[in-house]
C-alpha cells in the first residue's frame, strides 16, 4: 500500500491530534510542527502535501510559505484557516496554494480536499483498519509470558479475540508471575484504544491474579500515543 506522507503545520495541539487521526486512519502518515519555524527545519524530508494553519505565532502561515519556496518547491498546500476573509482567499491563490479549507472541517471535507491536492480518487484510499489484528504470545522461562498485538479491528472485535486469547493461556495450567505486552503502533487508530488497553489490564489481572506491579507495557503503541492521552490513562506507570 502506498502511503503519504504529509507535513501538518497547526499551533492548536487539539486541532492538530483531530486532523492526525482523521488521516492516519488511511494510507497517510502525518508530521507535525506545532509552528512555522519547527516545520521549516522537517521540508527536508521531502513531503507529498503540506497543511498549514494561516494565524500561527512567531510565523504566520502565509508568510512561512512564501519564505521557503525554494524547499517546498511544487509540493501541494492546503491552508487551514478559521476565518473565509476575502484577503486571504485571494493571498491564498497569488501563493499558488491547491485548496483552501475553513475550520471546523468534517473529515469527509478534509479527506476529500487531501486526495483532490494529491491527485488521488477519494474511493482509492485505504482504511488501515485492513490491516489484520493479530494476537500472539511466547512463553519465556517457566512463569512469564510475552503478548504482542499488532493490526486494527473494531472496539468489540478485540474483546472478543483477546478474551479467547486469555482464555486459551489460561488452559496453559502455568502459573503466570510475569506478563509483558508488545503493542504495534496501528492500534493507535482503533477508536477508544487507551480503555482497551486499560480494560486488558483488569482481565489479565482478574483472570491471572497477577499482581500489576509484574506487568510492563512496550510498543510503539505508546509512543505514538499523545502525552495527554498517556497522563489520563490508567497505565501510565507500566509503559516502559
Amino acid at each position: 500500500m502506498e502511503v503519504y506522507k504529509i507535513l501538518l503545520v497547526e499551533d492548536d495541539k487539539k486541532s492538530a491530534e483531530i486532523t492526525t487521526r482523521i488521516l492516519e486512519k488511511f494510507n497517510f502518515n502525518v508530521e507535525h510542527a506545532i509552528d512555522a519555524r519547527l516545520a521549516v527545519a522537517k521540508l527536508k524530508n521531502n513531503y507529498d502535501l503540506i497543511l498549514c494553519d494561516v494565524m500561527m505565532p512567531i510565523m504566520d502561515g502565509f508568510t512561512f510559505i512564501e519564505r521557503n519556496t525554494d524547499l517546498i518547491k511544487d509540493t501541494p498546500i492546503i491552508m487551514l484557516t478559521g476565518l473565509k476573509e476575502k484577503e486571504d482567499v485571494l493571498k491564498a491563490a497569488s501563493l499558488k496554494v491547491s485548496q483552501y479549507i475553513v475550520k471546523p472541517y468534517e473529515p469527509e471535507m478534509l479527506l476529500q480536499k487531501v486526495s483532490e491536492s494529491l491527485k488521488i480518487d477519494r474511493d482509492n484510499l485505504l482504511l488501515k483498519k485492513d490491516i489484520e489484528l493479530v494476537i500472539k504470545h511466547d512463553v519465556i522461562g517457566e512463569n512469564s509470558i510475552k503478548l504482542c498485538i499488532s493490526g486494527i479491528s473494531s472496539y468489540g472485535i478485540f474483546k472478543l479475540k483477546m478474551t479467547e486469547h486469555l482464555d486459551k493461556l489460561l488452559s496453559l495450567n502455568t502459573k503466570i508471575f510475569d506478563i509483558s505486552i508488545d503493542i504495534n503502533k496501528e492500534f493507535y487508530y482503533i477508536d477508544e484504544s487507551t480503555r482497551l488497553v486499560e480494560e486488558l489490564l483488569e482481565d489479565i489481572t482478574k483472570k491471572f491474579s497477577i499482581k500489576k506491579d509484574n506487568i510492563i507495557l512496550k510498543g510503539e503503541y505508546f509512543s505514538k500515543l499523545p502525552n495527554e492521552e498517556k497522563l489520563r490513562s490508567k497505565f501510565l506507570k507500566y509503559i516502559k
